[in-house]
């Protein structure tokens, strides 16, 4: 075989520039099939012709029937060619400077191809991407929807926004959809899902704290959609501990380090996280004796699935349908038809059009218009997760990917964080309440279970723990969550909360006098 037909069929385009273990050389080929195709190639495997030729077999670069001679020639050109030219090696997709790297290693702008690829040692997993039909037939379709329901406008908006995270300064977090079964939560992540794909694209709850840090990778500058958040141990304290540490594993940002190859190069994530649970997250830690921090409920938010309308996600409905559970039935049969395109056009088109500027701008306009308290720090954080869905959701109709209108966007964005707002506020207030009522019923001198005492070294007040929950019922557990937060429980040795006081005849709750004045 000539030399000239060698190189028809085989040259070397690049050589990689990261510090990685494995150095590789990028070739273009004609494969078996006849198809030009590119693979990286171990730049080691020159100086074995044996591997060498199995390596380009194996990928149907060349077939096994050459000849030594032939051979030889390609291992020739494969160790002698030093390109100019070099590429860049990742364990991620999504934001590299201004190129963005889908995880078919297709890269936007298209003028940078073969400038990045995925590190081959990586094994990491890949969100689901996936394309079928049109930008226009997507665009009516879920416009539609999104007209009918302000959480499928939302969700729809923080697909996009996940895109532009990484050009803010807000931290990882999203918003948790809960409710009861049947009003449509798994419908509207389906639906934001059709951004990037179809409803292969949701993940489970059920997996690992590494298949969840392998899961945000895989998703960085994206969203990252996770469906039926549940109690699944059998032991709520458990389960709510497990859910808690899962949450903060996603929304902190970067893996643990730990000592396996897997971890060799930290793996760190910028995203939105869209969730749906029949339980909130205040909920789910409440069962399990726990309460959410501040700093956990303006990360991941808590939001009403049920739009108040008592037609589940929807506040209103087309014509054509008589009841919320046919509309989510005919989402269902039709969402399978258009999906993909809107996250390659909204990549596309903020670079060509230079908005990734714009984020900022159409943030700060969302909170000017929403009249966000500028002296309370957790509702400005929370205020920022629904402002940049705002800003995604205005760049998008911008830019042509959605249709709809600013006034339609902000409304239901707005009413979004409101709902959300008011389940904080109406959870805190019940449990102010709640101990309100502790307070009095442990100033009662008539009270046969609560007993005023001393209990290492402090002053307290006892109170049994059927006395405890018989006042405060429900919420009890975060009740005492509360107190033992703000030391206000004065702690017994070992692991029970309550201890033998002086004078009393069974168990109690020690609580700080303190708390009388708080």
């Amino acid at each position: 075989m000539p030399n000239s037909t060698i190189n028809a069929i085989f040259s070397v385009l690049a050589h990689s520039s990261t510090k990685t273990s494995t150095a590789y050389k990028l070739v273009s080929f004609t494969s078996t099939s006849n198809k030009q195709s590119t693979l990286l190639v171990p730049s080691r495997l020159g100086n074995n012709v044996s591997k060498f030729k199995d390596f380009l077999t194996d990928h149907h670069m060349l077939t096994a029937g050459h000849r030594k001679q032939d051979w030889d020639k390609i291992i020739t050109i494969f160790n002698d060619t030093l390109p100019s030219k070099t590429f860049e090696l990742t364990n991620r997709s999504g934001w590299h400077g201004k190129k963005y790297l889908m995880p078919n290693e297709e890269i936007m702008p298209s003028r940078q191809k073969n400038s990045l690829f995925f590190d081959p040692e990586q094994k990491l997993k890949s969100a689901q991407w996936s394309k079928c039909g049109d930008l226009l037939s997507w665009k009516v379709s879920i416009s539609a929807i999104c007209r009918h329901s302000s959480r499928v406008s939302l969700a729809v908006c923080a697909a996009f926004a996940g895109m532009i995270v990484r050009w803010t300064n807000i931290e990882t977090g999203g918003f948790h959809f809960f409710g009861t079964s049947s009003i449509g939560k798994t419908t509207l992540l389906k639906v934001a899902a059709t951004v990037y794909g179809n409803e292969n694209y949701l993940q489970s709850w059920s997996t690992t704290a590494k298949g969840l840090e392998e899961l945000a990778a895989a998703h960085s500058d994206a969203v990252l959609i996770m469906d039926e958040l549940k109690l699944t141990d059998g032991n709520a304290k458990d389960a709510a501990t497990k859910i808690t540490s899962s949450v903060y594993a996603l929304t902190n940002g970067k893996s643990k380090t730990r000592s396996s190859s897997y971890e060799a190069n930290l793996s760190t994530w910028e995203l939105l996280i869209l969730s749906a649970g029949e339980l909130s997250l205040s909920a789910t830690a409440s069962e399990g004796g726990k309460s959410r921090l501040t700093g956990e409920r303006v990360r991941l938010i808590d939001i009403p699935a049920d739009a108040g309308y008592e037609m589940g996600i929807f506040e209103t409905l087309p014509d054509e349908f008589n009841n919320s559970r046919a509309y989510i039935d005919h989402i269902e049969k039709t969402m399978h038809q258009n999906f993909g395109s809107a996250a390659r056009s909204f990549i596309r088109r903020l670079l060509r059009y230079n908005r990734l500027t714009k984020i900022g701008t159409y943030m700060d306009e969302f909170m000017n218009k929403a009249e966000i308290d500028t002296l309370n720090p957790p509702q400005q954080r929370i205020a920022k997760k629904f402002a940049i869905c705002y800003a995604a959701g205005l760049l998008a109709i911008e830019m042509k990917v959605l249709s709809l209108d600013e006034h339609e966007l902000f409304s239901s964005i707005d009413k979004c964080m409101n709902d959300a707002l008011l389940v904080i506020d109406d959870n805190d207030l019940a449990i102010k309440e709640a101990l309100d009522k502790l307070k009095a019923t442990l100033l009662d001198p008539d009270d046969k279970q609560v007993l005023s005492t001393t209990f290492r070294g402090q002053d307290v007040i006892g109170i049994t723990k059927e006395r405890f929950d018989a006042v405060l019922g429900k919420y009890s557990k975060p009740a005492l969550n509360d107190l033992k937060r703000r030391n206000l429980l004065v702690k017994p040795t070992g692991r029970s909360n309550t201890a033998k006081l002086s004078g009393a005849s069974k168990n109690m709750y020690p609580i700080s006098r303190a708390f009388l004045s708080q």
